[in-house]
């Protein structure tokens, strides 16, 4: 019985390793596809991924005030920056602008402007509404 938790133990261990380690390479061979992807098209990623950061820290923080984030570094090399505007309570939305940026020696070569308007979910990680979950 003893031998036979170490061998599952072993397969798991292993399996582990496997996925940790396929994972690692995935992400190796996106920065290497990335590296050499067109400056415009890395800015246009860029400012696609602030959105998304945008969206994600919105929700995740509940916040209805305008506000933005910083500069931020995205994997292919490129950067990003973030704004946004009030939360619109009456269509659950929020409209968010994202510059993505190459630069080279702190000059930008790239740049790529997003504007959109995204819905907003405020939902606590439980999945109830947060004004069910605190009972107000």
């Amino acid at each position: 019985m003893k031998n036979k938790t170490y061998v599952i133990l072993g397969i798991i261990i292993i399996a582990m390793v496997i996925g940790s380690l396929s994972t690692l390479l995935s992400a190796r061979r996106l920065a290497e596809q990335n590296s050499s992807a067109p400056d415009i098209y890395k800015a246009f990623i860029a400012s696609h991924a602030g959105i998304e950061a945008a969206k994600c820290y919105i929700e995740t923080n509940q916040i209805t005030h305008a506000g933005k984030l910083p500069m931020t570094f995205h994997l292919n090399g490129a950067l990003f920056e973030v704004t946004w505007s009030e939360y619109n309570s009456e269509n659950s939305s929020i409209s968010i602008a994202s510059n993505g940026a190459v630069l080279i020696d702190d000059m930008i070569i790239e740049k790529s402007i997003l504007d959109t308007t995204v819905t907003i979910n405020f939902r606590h990680p439980s999945g109830l509404n947060p004004a069910a979950y605190f009972g107000n």
